[in-house]
């Protein structure tokens, strides 16, 4: 079993940080929210509704995902953006990249918005694809937003610029968040220490510092070793 005994009650409007050492489950959690995959035992309530009495559709409409690795198809950026919100137009798709601190580089390509990205996105830099991501996202508005942090390949600028525009993606929304960020963890309304599928810990950061080995143990090396490269990637700029 992937997850077990896993009880956990989400606020309208919070940002739950999902912790743990690698394989701990912190993806198949966050993949049984839209549906990705189904708990064998017990049930995923969304407003006190069983999810599997929704349709995916009415359920994934309420969610807005951007993953490490976001999906671009071969087609331009304008025609990937329309796709989480047919209706949107040419001033929506701006304003979402604004937000998304993408739009100043979508306008300098030598065909804007009508640029193809390539298969995948390949011709996106790792920070870019995520920052589109956001924007596609926001284009969509959901109530929930699901996220799985990337770190990799990110220097000190581009991860201020995803940092500011997830500040505009989850204000006001509900969010779980695989988080591999220190800023992400110490801004979570709760923080969800996950170990070997079970729920080792639930509580804000400092009290898990304080009260839990294990969560103690991913600051002082996931995290504080994130934030130490962040700062020297500064310093070498400078």
């Amino acid at each position: 079993m992937a997850l077990r005994e896993i009880n956990l009650m989400v606020e309208p409007g919070e940002t739950v940080a999902l912790v743990g050492p690698s394989g701990a489950g912190k993806t198949t959690l966050l993949n049984l929210i839209p549906r990705f995959s189904d708990p064998l035992s017990g049930r995923l309530l969304l407003d006190g509704t069983d999810t599997k009495a929704l349709s995916l559709r009415s359920l994934r409409s309420q969610m807005g995902l951007v993953p490490q690795d976001p999906f671009f198809f071969h087609d331009t950026i304008y025609n990937n953006l329309l796709l989480a919100n047919p209706s949107a137009t040419q001033e929506d798709m701006e304003a979402a990249c604004q937000a998304a601190q993408i739009h100043d580089t979508i306008a300098a390509l030598p065909q804007g918005y009508q640029t193809t990205v390539g298969e995948r996105g390949y011709r996106l830099s790792g920070g870019e694809r995520q920052r589109l991501a956001i924007a596609r996202v926001l284009l969509q508005s959901p109530r929930i937003v699901l996220l799985d942090e990337a770190t990799s390949a990110l220097d000190t600028v581009v991860e201020r610029k995803i940092q500011d525009a997830l500040a505009v993606l989850l204000q006001g929304r509900t969010a779980i968040v695989i988080a591999h960020r220190l800023s992400t963890v110490l801004s979570a309304d709760k923080i969800v220490v996950l170990e070997k599928g079970r729920i080792a810990a639930i509580g804000p950061h400092q009290t898990l510092v304080e009260t839990n080995p294990l969560y103690r143990q991913l600051y002082e090396t996931q995290f504080e070793t994130h934030m130490v490269e962040q700062m020297e990637q500064s310093e070498s700029a400078l």
